[in-house]
């Protein structure tokens, strides 16, 4: 029954597909002869007699994948997910190839700490703060850029989950985009969305009040400090 229910999923995944490059004419001729082909596949399995059903349908299985695994480059108007590339072109450039050291763990002050690391380590929280806060307004913009696109694209994380490829990158984004959309506009103060902002905002705030204090000193550097040669100058 399983089975059956995520072939079922998978060739509803395929369908759309189909709609997608056979049904408009501005869609090449090899993205409707793809189109054609795999249309034929699933009207082959369902008309299979039981002998030949089940590698029928493993080819339709087989054939919706390899299409769906590359999506990206279906012809241009016609992909899944469309309107989502400039967001993630926006997050290739955010996301450096270099993993986070994440196996260093946050250390704490002994307790004989000296003035300089005290001061050290407040400098270091203030850094992690910045960095949460970054995050904060990243994630608005992409939020705020994906708003007018996020409800068009739940048809095709909805069918893909269903189908079993819910772990693909623009899946999880749409998922991710529609709950901050509906945290930024939900109306129950109550709610643990509603709590969730208001521990944004105070992180907001911290922000706010760091970048004021650095720009407090380096205002008072330029006060202070001897206005420097430029390059050629005696």
């Amino acid at each position: 029954m399983e089975q059956s229910t995520r072939y079922e999923a998978l060739t509803a995944l395929g369908r759309r597909l189909v709609s997608e490059l056979g049904l408009a004419n501005d869609v090449d001729t090899l993205g409707r002869w793809m189109a054609h082909y795999l249309a034929e596949l699933i009207q082959d399995a369902e008309c299979a007699t039981d002998e030949d059903r089940s590698m029928k349908q493993t080819a339709v299985r087989d054939a919706i994948l390899a299409l769906w695994a590359h999506r990206a480059v279906l012809p241009s108007g016609r992909r899944p997910f469309l309107d989502f590339e400039p967001i993630l072109r926006v997050l290739e450039q955010l996301a450096p190839d270099t993993p986070a050291l994440r196996i260093v763990q946050r250390s704490r002050l002994p307790k004989d700490a000296t003035q300089e690391s005290m001061e050290a380590q407040e400098w270091l929280n203030m850094a992690q703060s910045l960095d949460q806060a970054a995050k904060l307004l990243i994630t608005y913009c992409l939020a705020s850029a994906a708003k007018a696109s996020v409800d068009p694209a739940q048809e095709w994380a909805k069918l893909a989950t269903e189908a079993g490829e819910e772990d693909v990158l623009e899946v999880r984004l749409a998922r991710f985009l529609r709950w901050e959309r509906d945290l930024m506009h939900g109306d129950d103060s109550e709610s643990p969305e509603q709590r969730a902002l208001a521990e944004r905002r105070d992180k907001l705030d911290a922000f706010i009040s760091l970048a004021t204090k650095v720009r407090a000193e380096i205002e008072e550097r330029l006060k202070t400090s001897p206005k420097a040669s430029l390059p050629g100058e005696i």
